[in-house]
C-alpha cells in the first residue's frame, strides 16, 4: 500500500518570482522532514503543480496536511494547496523516484484525475483504489478537516507545522520567543485537538483494513 499526492498551489499567480522559488522550495522540502516515507523526490511541475509518493498511506495525512500548513504560515503571501490523496497497491517498475509525475499506473492515474475532479471550495479529496467503503470512510471526515485547515490564520498554521514533526507545546514557545500560552491558544483555535483524534481514527481504520482481504 502506498499513497500518492499531487496538487497544485491555490494564489500561485499572485506570488512574485522570489515567492514563487520560495513556495516551490517550501513543497520540495517534505522529503527531509519525512525521509522515512516519502519515495523519492517531491515532484513539481508546469509552475504550481507537484506530485509525491508515501509508502505509509496512515502518515500521508499527516504529511498533507503539514504541508498545507507550511503554506499557510507564510506571513507575508497567501497560498495554500489543492491535494489529491490516493491509497492502493503500486508497481515499483512503474515508479520513476526521480521524477513522480513521469511514473505509471492505476493510483497515479486515480490521484491526478481526481484533482482535476475536484470540487469548488475544496481543497482535499481522497480515493482508495478499488475500495468504496475506505474511500467514503477516510473521504468524508477528510473533507471535514479541510473545512478547518481553509480556516487557519498563520500563527495557527506554524503551530500545527511545528506540532507535526513532534515537537511539544514548551519547545514550539521556546522557538518562536512567545508564551506556551499563545501556542495553547493557536492549537485550540485551529481545533488541533479534534483533528488529530480524527486522523487518529483514519490511521486505525487503515490498520483494520489492511488486515483484510482487500490488500
Amino acid at each position: 500500500m502506498h499513497a500518492v499526492l499531487t496538487g497544485d498551489i491555490v494564489g500561485s499567480s499572485e506570488l512574485s518570482p522570489e515567492e514563487h522559488r520560495k513556495v516551490v522550495a517550501m513543497v520540495k522540502s517534505v522529503p527531509d522532514v519525512f525521509p522515512d516515507v516519502v519515495v523519492g523526490k517531491v515532484d513539481v511541475f508546469s509552475g504550481d503543480s507537484w506530485q509525491m509518493l508515501v509508502s505509509d498511506c496512515g502518515m500521508s495525512l499527516r504529511i498533507a496536511l503539514y504541508l498545507r500548513a507550511s503554506l499557510k504560515r507564510e506571513k507575508a503571501f497567501s497560498v495554500d494547496s489543492r491535494i489529491s490523496m490516493a491509497w492502493g497497491e503500486i508497481d515499483p517498475q512503474q515508479v520513476n523516484p526521480q521524477r513522480i509525475s513521469e511514473s505509471t499506473g492505476e493510483l497515479f492515474t486515480l490521484s491526478g484525475r481526481r484533482l482535476a475532479g475536484l470540487k469548488k471550495g475544496s481543497l482535499m479529496c481522497f480515493s482508495a483504489l478499488h475500495d468504496d467503503y475506505l474511500s467514503e470512510a477516510v473521504g468524508s471526515s477528510l473533507g471535514l478537516i479541510d473545512v478547518l485547515v481553509q480556516q487557519w490564520s498563520w500563527e495557527q498554521a506554524r503551530a500545527v507545522v511545528a506540532t507535526l514533526t513532534g515537537k511539544t507545546q514548551g519547545a514550539i514557545a521556546a522557538e518562536l520567543g512567545v508564551g506556551q500560552s499563545s501556542i495553547n491558544k493557536s492549537l485550540q483555535a485551529a481545533h488541533w485537538m479534534e483533528i488529530a483524534n480524527t486522523l487518529n481514527g483514519l490511521e486505525t481504520i487503515l490498520k483494520i483494513t489492511l488486515q483484510g482481504d482487500n490488500y
